[in-house]
């Protein structure tokens, strides 16, 4: 955490999120230099700063790109909703 001082970042949220995704995407790009010598790898940084978001908005909360919110931009209405996400 102390490569994640809160005070560096706008909200404690922030720096939460950033502390709680940067090891996973180490861990990625990891497993992806070991596979790309035996197999094509494709791989991408989706880094939206307004994604379509369907839940409601909470006080305080930054909805940031998150899990699957990519997947809606190649399949259309995967969330399933009929009507327009929040913005």
């Amino acid at each position: 955490m102390s490569l994640y001082p809160v005070d560096a970042y706008p909200t404690p949220q922030l720096a939460w999120d950033k502390a709680g995704t940067d090891p996973g995407i180490c861990a990625q790009m990891a497993l992806n230099q070991v596979l790309a010598p035996q197999i094509p790898v494709y791989a991408y940084n989706f880094n939206d700063p307004t994604p379509p978001f369907y839940f409601p908005r909470m006080p305080g909360f930054t909805a940031l790109a998150y899990h699957t919110a990519d997947i809606q931009f190649l399949f259309p209405l995967y969330h399933g909703g009929q009507g327009t996400p929040h913005r």
